[in-house]
């Protein structure tokens, strides 16, 4: 069964590609939630999984959208799609748990890499 990955974004035909590269193993079932409210309804159904945040969500900053997913589910795992440098990225989410940091135009080979981390992970739990 694959594992639950809700990305979270306004910009869904601009990540095609990245989108591409989560879905291409087929093991995590990749859905796209265009604000931070309606990922939220799918990560409080329990069990676990992934969640792509965004920049520039409609409804909420991205690092508190990370911090509401896990008072919501702390079984669903983060990353964050950030035009912030990687120092930046690190001092600020530090201690929020986000498995990987992404760039703002993350490409099908980021979205390969970040499903094989996450299958590693998630997969353990």
């Amino acid at each position: 069964m694959a594992i639950p990955c809700i990305v979270v974004t306004p910009r869904a035909a601009a990540l095609a590609a990245f989108l591409k590269g989560l879905s291409a193993s087929g093991e995590l079932a990749v859905e796209v939630a265009d604000d931070g409210a309606s990922a939220l309804e799918k990560v409080k159904g329990g069990g676990s999984g992934l969640v792509v945040v965004d920049e520039g969500l409609p409804d909420r900053d991205s690092l508190a959208m990370v911090i509401d997913v896990l008072m919501a589910n702390a079984m669903f795992n983060t990353a964050m799609i950030t035009s912030m440098t990687p120092e930046e990225f690190e001092d600020k989410s530090e201690g929020y748990g986000v498995l990987r940091g992404l760039p703002f135009e993350p490409t099908e080979q980021d979205g390969r890499e970040l499903c094989g981390q996450a299958v590693g992970v998630i997969g353990c739990q």
